[in-house]
């Protein structure tokens, strides 16, 4: 058990710790200031070079969900346009986007991330039905938005030739079955057009009436059928589609205050300890002398 006497023991014990730790470090900072001046200087130098180049920017997010590739193939196709930004490459990243190079170098970064916001390009789990992605954007100015939503949506249905080839076929194939229900449809209305002239003809009407029934709801199948690769197919040539867009607030986002403490806590954390290294290297030298001696 640790009683009142053992702790403020420790207290003091401590105390008197700390009291050395800040006499050595002082003496550090006094015998090598000329150290200690040079390293604060420099490190703050460099931290407000870099403040001053800090400029506000919007940041907004769109989600987009998707039917054809990967969410990693998705998230490389993102990454490649960060890239692009990072590098400085915007007549590159104009053409990919096909945007306006000033428009480009408006642009901060582009991310992709999944749903519990991670990079979306490091994302390897399996796609699920309805799952969404997301595409986070900087840029210096926040009506750009409305140019880089569609722009981005465009370059993810396109800059892909296996995507591309896919829809193709896909919409081929669905092309084939909505001509096969047409023509079907056709026919089954024309036998129903032919069946009720029958049936004004005949006297069997109830088990004639069950007839057409049928043929009418055969029509309306494939009728609702029709329908249905209809919408298959808009899908199909539109694998990524926006579920929600950009929404920028009209304040910007600024980092310069934040900057500012990193830089002088930087700068005295490192004046110190380029001090403290120095004492500590002289006497280290100091001693190897004496013994050698």
């Amino acid at each position: 058990m640790i009683d009142g006497k053992d702790f403020i023991s420790f207290i003091a014990g401590f105390s008197a710790f700390a009291k050395k730790v800040l006499y050595y470090l002082l003496s550090s900072i006094r015998s090598g200031i000329a150290i200690f001046s040079l390293i604060l200087i420099a490190t703050f130098s460099i931290g407000l070079w870099h403040w001053y180049n800090t400029k506000p920017y919007y940041e907004a997010q769109m989600a987009c969900t998707f039917n054809d590739l990967t969410k990693k193939a998705y998230g490389e196709m993102i990454h490649n346009l960060d890239i692009l930004v990072k590098d400085h490459s915007y007549n590159n990243l104009a053409a990919l986007l096909n945007i306006s190079t000033g428009d480009a170098h408006n642009i901060v970064s582009i991310e992709g991330k999944n749903m519990s916001g991670s990079m979306l390009y490091e994302d390897i789990t399996p796609n699920r039905d309805l799952e969404l992605f997301y595409i986070d954007v900087k840029t210096n100015d926040n009506k750009l938005f409305i140019v880089l939503q569609p722009a981005l949506v465009n370059y993810l249905n396109t800059a892909s030739p296996l995507s591309i080839r896919a829809q193709k076929i896909n919409s081929a194939a669905i092309q084939h079955k909505m001509a096969y229900f047409k023509t079907a449809m056709a026919r089954t209305d024309s036998i129903i057009s032919q069946y009720r002239v029958l049936l004004n003809k005949t006297n069997t009407i109830a088990a004639s009436s069950d007839t057409l029934a049928s043929l009418i709801a055969s029509t309306d199948t494939m009728d609702n059928r029709y329908m249905e690769l209809m919408m298959k197919e808009q899908i199909v040539n539109v694998p990524v589609q926006v579920v929600h867009g950009f929404v920028s607030s009209e304040q910007p986002i600024t980092e310069r205050n934040k900057t500012l403490k990193i830089t002088i806590a930087a700068a005295i954390i490192f004046a110190c300890s380029a001090s403290v290294a120095a004492r500590v290297i002289k006497g280290s030298n100091t001693i190897t002398k004496n013994t050698s001696a």
